[in-house]
């Protein structure tokens, strides 16, 4: 059977959310039986890879043993003998879709990821959102229902005393984070077969403003302007998404950001606008020097496009936003999809993209070769794919890298180098 626990007829039953599910356990015992075989235990057979959800259950004595449980919830444990279901999605749009398929009340949410308590094989108050403090974005995806033995919810609260709902709490973190060290069992959210309505309006968005371009060119050909001032026009720190956009096209415009050019902003549409990557003559002004242009690229990138000058790539998705957090909250509820996205601007990184991605810092000087084109600071990697997704260009730190380089070193270097180990 495919799909989560839920309550049904006031019983715990099975009701099929997918069709491609794997349990938990079947997935460790197969790699464990790999591996004594002396083989590969991530090489799995199909059936249990590419799942959609990945399902297990626990009861008292298996939450005791596989989670070291402190003493004040190994208490709670014993005494209430709490059963433990627990279903993990590779997109919180299974949800959605499992909500829709229900055919009740427009927007009404049956089931979604948070914590359900129950007692007396009967669910009791509201859903309880999981606290993690890392992989914070996969707190939506899993899906937990713990059924306590010999327990009364207090029905003045509606709900149940603390320490039940801070055992709920502790276990489901801890069994998030267990769960997801096997997420390459999942279906990978990039890769994916695409929605083809969605790349079908992204195109048709792109050629739109391809013959715009084309059709409606702006040129401003006085020499006397955009001659250097030396200084930005923006007197203050970013403070929302509206002052990153500004700050952005700022840098553009004075020539610190050289390697890209804006082709569309849209409000109405899901993602923000379109840009060309850009490499022109003269191509000194795209070569990195370490004083006079450390935003550049290595000569002999420039070089591999000397027979395409002046180069201008393909129209790619751009996403402004204050903090990549906002971006990462987009990805994880289905808002936005990461294979549409080319570069994202923003003022900060935020947190949420830990442990469910990489960044590379591009201001690192090690890495200075993979940076590709004029500006970008950061890529981002996802780690169950082993992809790169997207570019960044992280404001802030750009702007400490262009004041103080040698200090901007040691922190790239600390904060995503050093931090991974």
């Amino acid at each position: 059977m495919h799909g989560v626990i839920l309550f049904r007829d006031g019983n715990l039953s099975w009701l099929p959310i997918t069709t491609k599910s794997a349990c938990l356990k079947d997935i460790k015992k197969k790699r464990d039986e790999l591996y004594e075989k002396g083989r590969n235990p991530d090489n799995l057979p199909s059936s249990l890879i590419n799942n959609e959800v990945i399902y297990d259950s626990w009861n008292h004595l298996e939450l005791a043993k596989d989670l070291k449980l402190e003493e004040d919830d190994l208490e709670i444990c014993n005494k209430y003998t709490p059963l433990v279901y627990c279903g993990y999605v590779f997109s919180t749009k299974k949800w959605e879709q499992f909500n829709n398929s229900l055919n009740v009340r427009n927007k009404q949410r049956i089931l979604y990821g948070g914590i359900q308590i129950a007692a007396n094989n009967m669910p009791q108050g509201e859903l309880i959102q999981i606290p993690l403090t890392r992989n914070i974005g996969r707190q939506n995806n899993a899906h937990f229902l713990i059924h306590f033995n010999n327990c009364e919810p207090d029905l003045g609260r509606k709900g149940f005393q603390n320490e039940i709902v801070n055992f709920s709490k502790n276990v489901a973190s801890k069994l998030v984070e267990l769960v997801f060290r096997y997420h390459k069992c999942l279906k990978p959210t990039t890769g994916a077969t695409g929605d083809l309505l969605r790349e079908e309006s992204i195109a048709d968005w792109k050629n739109e403003m391809i013959a715009h371009e084309k059709n409606n060119p702006i040129k401003l050909i006085n020499k006397n302007f955009f001659l250097p001032t030396k200084a930005i026009s923006i007197t203050s720190v970013p403070t929302r998404e509206q002052d990153v956009i500004a700050l952005f096209n700022q840098l553009l415009a004075g020539g610190v950001i050289r390697g890209l050019r804006i082709m569309s902003t849209n409000e109405r549409f899901t993602y923000d606008g379109l840009y060309r990557v850009i490499i022109n003559e003269p191509t000194k002004n795209h070569i990195y020097e370490e004083h006079i242009n450390p935003l550049g690229v290595l000569e002999e990138i420039v070089e591999n496009f000397r027979e395409k000058l002046p180069f201008n790539s393909f129209p790619k998705v751009l996403e402004y936003k204050y903090s990549l957090d906002g971006l990462i909250e987009d990805i994880s509820s289905g808002i936005k999809n990461s294979n549409d996205i080319g570069l994202v601007v923003v003022w900060k990184t935020g947190n949420l993209w830990k442990g469910n991605y990489k960044i590379t810092s591009l201001l690192d000087r090690n890495n200075l070769n993979l940076r590709q084109y004029h500006g970008v600071t950061h890529t981002m990697t996802n780690l169950t794919t082993n992809q790169r997704e997207m570019d960044l260009i992280v404001l802030e730190e750009l702007i400490d890298y262009l004041n103080n380089a040698e200090q901007s070193q040691i922190e790239q270097i600390k904060k995503y180098e050093e931090e991974d180990e």
